[in-house]
């Protein structure tokens, strides 16, 4: 169903906005990116330059909001590592739901990468993730 959504132009919000009633569109959509049947490479749909302060990911009441930190870095792992991404999605997903369990589960992310894949792409992620949680 998800992946009939997808048309290539649109954004994340209009996806949610096509997809009311669908659960689970960012795991859907994360399984889809991991298998190859589509990229996440377009920056309208996945803006990873916009540091948590700037958008939603401070909740109205001011609190911190792990589960939109959590679904850009996800996105950022994707992005870097293609279909190797998904041993280090896991991990970020079960990362504890405050700034410093999930400062904690991305250095973790970034020493399996360096072991496994590649030093490079380790630096790369490492680079965006902070950006993401506005460390950089």
């Amino acid at each position: 169903m998800v992946l009939i959504l997808v048309d290539g132009q649109s954004d994340i919000n209009q996806l949610h906005n096509k997809a009311v009633g669908v659960d689970g569109l960012e795991q859907a959509l994360e399984r889809l990116a991991l298998d190859g049947f589509i990229e996440a490479n377009n920056k309208a749909w996945q803006p990873l330059d916009v540091i948590p302060e700037q958008t939603d990911e401070l909740e109205s009441d001011g609190s911190f909001d792990a589960r939109a930190v959590k679904a850009k870095l996800v996105d950022a792992a994707i992005l870097v590592l293609g279909n190797d991404a998904g041993k280090i999605t896991k991990m970020l997903h079960e990362a504890p739901d405050t700034p410093d369990g999930i400062e904690a589960a991305i250095l973790r992310c970034k020493k399996m990468v360096d072991l496994t894949i590649d030093e490079g792409r380790s630096a790369e992620l490492k680079q965006k993730c902070l950006e993401i949680i506005g460390k950089m």
